[in-house]
């Protein structure tokens, strides 16, 4: 996903790599650009809207079957069967409408051809690229839990998306000219026009899917286990569509002209996908301390999503274009280039990679949990081990180094209170943010904050529903709707 990322900001200040050597810019225009993003995490939420509400409950206070993403042993005091979808509407918002995202783009541009504007150069306002941004949740629906209450026992199933994300960019009107000077020949000077549209995308899918069963040992203890099924897909892709023409030595060519014998087009494409499945177990127990209140103990495993893959890329390129070119070479050497054959490409050989990991922490939670009279209280202890991380190489490269990032999680505690009305839940976890898989230990300590509000009614003998007004750093606005038998 790196690299369809790059492109887009490359894109839009790539004359800042004109600076080397003796090229003038002579023309500017950044185009327009819409980009749509989309993230849903529910990872830490879990299915449902009740029990993540109030930020976890270990303890066994809220009998729902959204504890099979908890506490499996709580599943025991589940007295009916219940059923439960999810829904969580479309909510996109425009980033720049908290912040001046023009201004950060147009001080960016200055800034790179400051050194490289031609001395005829002029820019308007409307030549600065036009960035429009869509950023949220996409919506969706086909969460839910099903829980069946047998003879002595409790069986649960659970499907959901822990995380999904989404990013389309699509770009238009972007155009550059840009002359090479050779001072000791000027009939050799290159001037290229280039006009260049661009469509891009990447996205995260994980789906899980689980099955639990609780049973009560004794008039105070109960004890579940479950089963996660966790299975995952990346997919990139892109194309980069160049126009141009070319003036050397008083010749003019075009590129992408099939009159020309010669390859000599400029267009590439790229295009991934990788999946993957993993599993993850879950095992707890609980103790009744009283009528209404219950301490519990619960264990997950950690787990890694290794999603297999490859990635195809069709990249051309020109001959004598530098894009690794240091401050003192030029970003075109004119010399590289045939007179004979100005315009001709050579496709770049791009080897790709077919490593992309998603590594989840497990844990260990122990929540005390209980009610008095209106008011109900869940205190959470969670440990973490391992790591929430992802990890790939879309581009193979001579020594095999991996993208990586990881948020290694430690410790949280986490107060729910049921007001009846209202659900609130708030915490603080500690966490070490890594991106170095080399030396993980330089990574830099931070605390997370966990907050979420949610609220609940009835609306028969039989149905109800939840809303989670606010998640962090979860999400907002899902709808759980409760039909129990």
């Amino acid at each position: 996903m790196k690299h369809t990322r790059t492109a887009i900001f490359v894109l839009l200040l790539t004359t800042g790599a004109f600076a080397q050597g003796d090229s003038e810019l002579r023309l500017f225009k950044g185009g327009r650009y819409a980009v749509d993003f989309s993230l849903s995490n529910t990872l830490f939420m879990g299915v449902g809207s009740r029990v993540g509400g109030m930020g976890g409950d270990y303890g066994g206070m809220i009998r729902s079957s959204e504890s099979l993403l908890w506490n499996p042993a709580n599943l025991a005091l589940i007295e009916r069967t219940q059923l439960s979808l999810d829904f969580t509407p479309r909510l996109m918002l425009d980033p720049a409408s908290f912040i001046d995202i023009d201004a950060e783009i147009r001080s960016n541009v200055d800034k790179n051809i400051e050194d490289i504007k031609g001395p005829d150069f002029t820019m308007t306002d409307d030549d600065y690229p036009d960035l429009g941004i869509k950023a949220g949740e996409k919506g969706s629906l086909g969460s839910g839990t099903f829980t069946f209450r047998g003879q002595g026992f409790v069986v649960a199933a659970a499907i959901y998306q822990p995380v999904a994300l989404s990013l389309d960019v699509l770009g238009t009107g972007f155009e550059t000219q840009m002359t090479t000077l050779d001072k000791d020949d000027p009939t050799k000077d290159v001037t290229i026009y280039a006009s260049l549209d661009l469509n891009a995308f990447a996205k995260i899918k994980t789906q899980s899917t689980a099955m639990g069963i609780a049973r009560q040992l004794s008039s105070r203890w109960s004890a579940g286990l479950a089963i996660e099924r966790l299975s995952g897909m990346a997919e990139t892709g892109g194309r980069i569509q160049i126009e141009g023409i070319m003036l050397i030595a008083g010749n003019e060519r075009a590129f992408n002209d099939p009159n020309d014998p010669w390859q000599n087009t400029l267009h590439s494409t790229m295009h991934g996908r990788y999946e993957g499945a993993t599993t993850i177990f879950r095992t707890g127990a609980r103790y009744k301390l009283g009528k209404n209140w219950g301490i519990g103990l619960a264990f997950s495993s950690a787990g890694t999503l290794k999603m297999a893959g490859s990635i195809t890329t069709v990249q051309h390129t020109l001959e004598g274009l530098h894009f690794d070119a240091k401050d003192d070479e030029d970003f075109l050497d004119a010399t590289e280039i045939d007179l004979d054959e100005p315009t001709k490409t050579i496709l770049k050989e791009s080897p790709t990679a077919n490593v992309f990991e998603m590594s989840f922490p497990g844990s260990v939670g122990l929540g005390l949990s209980g009610k008095f009279s209106f008011l109900g209280i869940s205190l959470n202890y969670v440990r973490h081990y391992g790591e929430l991380s992802y990890r790939y190489n879309l581009i193979k490269t001579e020594s095999e180094s991996k993208n990586y990032q990881a948020l290694k999680m430690d410790n949280a505690l986490r107060l729910g209170l049921d007001l009846k009305v209202l659900r609130i839940g708030v915490g603080i976890a500690t966490a070490t943010l890594v991106d170095d898989a080399e030396d993980a230990s330089a990574g830099e300590s931070t605390f997370v904050p966990t907050f979420s509000l949610a609220t609940g009614f009835r609306i028969s003998r039989n149905l109800s529903t939840d809303l989670l007004i606010l998640g962090v750093p979860s999400g907002v606005g899902k709808i759980t709707i409760n039909y129990e038998l």
